[in-house]
Parts: structure tokens; sequence; C-alpha cells
């Protein structure tokens, strides 16, 4: 977090040059009407979880040394479900103030942070440096020398690679 307000504090002159011939934006009212009750919506809950629930099951799939140092298939779809079970939790999650309703929005975000990390943990099937899958002990370079790309399609993770362009590199590694 320091390092995000160090380098805010270090280009904020510039943006501030940059942002005087920006238009302003045109923003949707409708849009954003969404998503104020989206983000308010733990408030106005009459009942519901604690976000420190969501959060405890969320550290019940990751914090494991077996789900996310040392992985397997089985152990990772072990964690993917208790992750998928705390993003059903969200919908209930109820918060009393402001400082509760920004732990339910870190809850929210750890959960989407969980789901991504299991089920691209779960494509990769290999070994490389720290990321050991005991399943797949061995380094692919020629099938899994990629990045894996997550992106929000109509709200839902959609999950591709991308091939690493080591031909793009100025210095090349030893040959593989």
């Amino acid at each position: 977090m320091l390092n995000a307000v160090f380098n805010g504090l270090l280009v904020a002159e510039s943006v501030v040059e940059a942002c005087k011939n920006t238009p302003s934006a045109v923003l949707d009212p409708d849009k954003v009407a969404q998503s104020k009750k989206r983000t308010y919506a733990p408030l106005l809950r009459e009942e519901g979880i604690d976000s420190e629930e969501v959060i405890e099951t969320i550290r019940e799939a990751i914090g494991p040394v077996e789900n996310s140092v040392y992985m397997s298939e089985h152990r990772l779809q072990m964690g993917l479900r208790k992750v998928l079970r705390a993003k059903e939790m969200l919908q209930e999650m109820k918060a009393v103030d402001f400082h509760d309703l920004c732990n339910s929005h870190e809850a929210e975000a750890m959960v989407l942070s969980a789901e991504m990390q299991f089920k691209a943990a779960l494509m990769r099937k290999e070994s490389r440096g720290w990321f050991l899958r005991e399943d797949y002990p061995h380094m692919d370079n020629e099938n899994w020398l990629k990045y894996i790309i997550v992106e929000n399609q109509s709200g839902e993770m959609q999950f591709s690679t991308e091939d690493v362009p080591i031909e793009k590199w100025p210095i090349q590694p030893p040959s593989m």
C-alpha cells in the first residue's frame, strides 16, 4: 500500500497536467445507480452473515500449504469448492457500519482473487519455479511456457493462455 501512495505522489503533478485537456467522462446514470446499489447492499440488509465468516472460509481454502504451495489436483479442487462456497455467501453479508462495509468489500476481493488463483492453478499442468504441482512435478516448456490470462466476460471469468514471447527478450535464457 505504501508503494502505491509513494508512486501516486511521484506522478501526481504529471497526471494533473495530462488531465487538464482531457474531457470529463460521461456517466450513465443507470450504471451509477446499479453500482451504488451493489456497493451499499450489505449496509441495507436487515439480516445476514458477518464478512468475517466469508474471510475465514477463504483462509481455510488458501491457508494450508498443501493448497497453495505444494499442490495437487485433488486438493486444488477441494480448495476451489471452499472458495465457491464463500462466493455464494457474499450475497448474504450484512454490514452494520461503514467499517464493516469495507470489510465486506475486502471479503469480496479475497473471494475473487482466490477463485482466479485456484482455477489458474488447476489449468497449469506442470511445476515451474515456486509453483509446485506434485501430480505434475516437471517443467513443461513445450506446452506451458505461457502466461495464463484471466478476463471478465459478462461477469464470468474466462481463462486463456498466451505464449511467453522469449524471442523478443534482449537477453535469451539458456536453451530449454
